[in-house]
């Protein structure tokens, strides 16, 4: 009989989330495929970390995360005070405070962006 120890467990599940993780930056940001893979294997991991920081532990909301890792860069959840507020757990569940702060980041893009050519 196979036995699997939790901590394997926990390194299986780690890697299936960095591979999902990766697929859907390739996705939705083909420019990822350009990097190094152990580079993006590095920034997927910290972001599925600090996600999980903030209660994000569903594969969908860690995809989300790190896509606005990738736009707005790795540190983008303690670097903009706005962003750090959004995401603050204040007792709502993962998906409200992930919905308000892709909102909040949405609309600033559109004002920067909405009417560049």
């Amino acid at each position: 009989m196979l036995c699997v120890t939790p901590e394997q467990m926990a390194l299986l599940s780690r890697a299936a989330t960095v591979d999902a993780v990766r697929a859907y930056l390739h996705q939705h940001f083909p420019d990822s495929a350009a990097l190094p893979p152990d580079e993006l294997e590095d920034g997927i991991q910290r972001m599925a970390d600090a996600a999980a920081g903030h209660g994000f532990t569903q594969i969908g909301h860690v995809k989300r995360f790190a896509a606005l890792g990738w736009l707005l860069g790795l540190d983008f959840e303690t670097d903009m005070p706005a962003v750090r507020e959004k995401l603050a757990d204040d007792g709502s569940p993962p998906e409200e405070r992930m919905r308000r702060t892709e909102e909040m980041v949405f609309q600033a893009l559109d004002i920067l962006y909405g009417d560049a050519p």
